[in-house]
């Protein structure tokens, strides 16, 4: 399991009440110094219809959040 850190850079609204959410690492203003010496750059773009994630993403942007992402492993049981 491997767990990055990443903030919501900007939000695109689409008709329909669906949104992009654009995120990029948090390694500004000398956060996560180790982490970003191994990996300084990346992405992950999400397409959203679900309001309540779109407002959760919303507020962690308004209020300058960072967000743990975990990647693991799925197995099927």
């Amino acid at each position: 399991m491997i767990t990055a850190r990443f903030y919501v850079s900007f939000i695109e609204d689409f008709a329909g009440g669906n949104a992009k959410v654009n995120f990029a690492p948090a390694y500004k203003e000398g956060r996560n110094a180790s982490w970003s010496a191994a990996t300084p750059s990346g992405k992950i773009e999400l397409q959203v219809s679900n309001p309540t994630a779109i407002e959760f993403f919303r507020q962690s942007m308004k209020d300058r959040q960072d967000l743990h992402i975990t990647f693991d492993v799925v197995t099927d049981s």
